[in-house]
């Protein structure tokens, strides 16, 4: 029997999709990332999040409707991805061995909040 979802609950289902989407296949861009773009909330806002959320809005259909703050979650996934599954040691940069399996959770969790 398949469960009929609320439209907020599909819009999240959605957004998490394609946000999963997205940053999986760009994670390891932020390894690639110079150190002082990363520590610097401005910045890593300027030279990651903006364009990464550009590339994610046009993917989203209505999803806003249902998901107005959508893109303070999205900002906040990637600040949590940033605290959470990068490793910063001295000039480099590299991701937790893990980072892929911990991705969905941290996309759900902001999302939800």
């Amino acid at each position: 029997m398949l469960k009929k979802l609320n439209p907020l609950n599909k819009a999240i289902e959605t957004a998490q999709e394609k946000i999963q989407t997205l940053l999986a296949s760009t994670l390891g861009n932020l390894a690639n990332s110079k150190v002082s773009d990363i520590k610097d909330d401005a910045t890593y806002q300027t030279l990651i999040i903006n364009p990464a959320y550009m590339a994610l809005s046009g993917s989203l259909g209505g999803v806003d409707k249902f998901i107005p703050t959508i893109k303070e979650k999205f900002t906040a996934i990637l600040m949590d991805v940033r605290d959470e599954l990068v490793v910063i040691e001295g000039n480099s940069l590299s991701l937790q061995e893990d980072a892929q399996q911990r991705l969905p959770k941290i996309i759900q969790a902001n999302l939800k909040a």
